[in-house]
């Protein structure tokens, strides 16, 4: 009935890039599943094959996700980055920072990797699917170069670790943002893992004048891989090019 439509803030965009669909829901409502917070609950999606309701979906599944309240206050890195899914390169505003609530609903956590760079993450959970999940992450630096996020041994170490780098000057493809093998600290020895290892989903980098972001999503599991533990420790590494530096090479920090 016309009573049970209580969501709020909902909005659906579609350009060119893609279609986003977002809302606010209240976890309980009479006569419907409710949504609990610490514990695990499964939800079902799908995208259609057209934008006509009654056309089949192309793809659809399930997911299961723990849910946990949002709220945590946190000094957020400076606002104005371009981002990674509105199709701009323009800032949004004068980079400032500033204080605000975590928002949970594009990102479980955000942590600031140096005064000038932050990285947020979400895990989606689903024994199902492949890989058992997926790893949504977003890096975005205050300046200009190349920028690269990936997993390594206990301790920190490059050498032995995997990585996704985005060039900023090179077009957009399958291995841009790509997965590189690290077996040492010199440039040559920084290579791209074979073109059926290039399964990153939606990976983005994008720049303006005075940001870089890195976007991407990666399989939890994957052969020849480091797995990341979604109910584990994960030791992540972090870099990005010296100023205005878009060519892989040394990194700044």
């Amino acid at each position: 009935t016309v009573f049970a439509q209580t969501l709020e803030n909902t909005t659906l965009e579609q350009t060119t890039a893609g279609t986003t669909m977002r809302y606010t829901k209240l976890l309980e409502e009479p006569n419907e599943i409710p949504i609990l917070l610490g514990q695990p609950n499964t939800f079902i999606w799908a995208i259609g094959g057209g934008n006509s309701f009654f056309q089949f979906h192309k793809w659809y599944n399930k997911v299961t996700l723990d849910i946990f309240a949002c709220g945590t206050v946190s000094t957020m890195p400076p606002t104005g980055a371009p981002s990674a899914f509105s199709g701009s390169t323009e800032p949004t505003s004068t980079p400032t920072p500033i204080p605000r609530q975590l928002d949970c609903s594009n990102f479980q956590q955000t942590i600031q990797l140096t005064p000038s760079s932050y990285f947020s993450y979400l895990v989606f959970e689903d024994e199902d699917a492949e890989g058992g999940g997926y790893f949504k992450g977003e890096m975005v630096y205050e300046g200009r170069g190349w920028l690269g996020f990936g997993s390594g041994p206990t301790g920190g170490s490059m050498i032995g670790g995997e990585a996704i780098i985005g060039l900023p000057d090179e077009a957009l493809s399958d291995d841009n943002p790509g997965k590189y093998y690290m077996i040492g600290k010199r440039t040559s020895q920084v290579t791209l893992m074979d073109p059926l290892q290039q399964t990153l989903i939606n990976s983005t980098i994008t720049q303006n004048d005075t940001h870089t972001v890195l976007s991407f999503i990666k399989l939890l599991v994957e052969e020849r891989e480091r797995p990341i533990l979604h109910d584990g420790k994960n030791t992540f590494l972090w870099a990005y090019g010296e100023e205005d530096s878009n060519t892989l090479g040394y990194h700044r920090a």
